[in-house]
């Protein structure tokens, strides 16, 4: 566990895909991520939009049989955040608390969260 092979696994065989774009209004900082997991073991497997086109999905998994808290911090704070289905579908809201939510984890549980932004 302590190794973190499975995370280490996905960083080697799905590298994070760049896609240039041309320059808009607005300031960014010089360097920033949307989304920033704090966690040990569990993988952030999926960031996509949302089916609805209303919102943008993130799909994690825990990937060594453990219990974890888990951190999600975002760039900018949604307006709503839920736990659903696979099929998109809301179960439960996530309290939002500034910019992160955080989440419980079971063994290999695979967990599907969409954000209002």
């Amino acid at each position: 566990r302590a190794a973190n092979v499975v995370r280490q696994g996905y960083e080697l065989n799905h590298p994070l895909q760049v896609v240039p774009a041309d320059g808009g209004q607005g300031h960014l900082p010089q360097a920033a991520s949307f989304v920033k997991l704090d966690a040990s073991h569990v993988v952030l497997d999926t960031l996509k939009p949302s089916e609805d086109k209303q919102g943008v999905v993130i799909r994690l998994f825990e990937s060594v049989g453990g219990r974890e808290r888990v951190k999600l911090h975002f760039m900018a704070v949604p307006k709503l955040a839920q736990v659903t289905n696979l099929l998109e579908e809301p179960m439960e809201s996530i309290d939002i608390v500034g910019n992160f939510v955080e989440l419980d984890m079971l063994p290999y549980e695979v967990k599907t969260i969409k954000l209002i932004l």
